[in-house]
């Protein structure tokens, strides 16, 4: 796989996650329902991997330019 589509797709997934992250704590603080503490969860883990992919694959990335 190309090296740049996977900065772009790491960088994808965090911004998925932060908009996920943002819609759980709104519908959490509108409804106060503990079920949205499970969609901040899955924004948080999207955040890791989309930051731990672009952690590893930066180096390589500035290795080719």
């Amino acid at each position: 796989m190309n090296l740049q589509k996977i900065f772009w797709i790491s960088a994808i997934l965090e911004v998925l996650g932060m908009t996920i992250v943002a819609i759980g704590v709104g519908l959490e603080l509108t409804y106060k329902a503990d079920v949205y503490y499970l969609l901040i969860s899955m924004g948080s883990i999207m955040i890791t991997a989309g930051s731990i992919l672009f952690a590893k694959f930066k180096p390589w990335l500035e290795e080719k330019q």
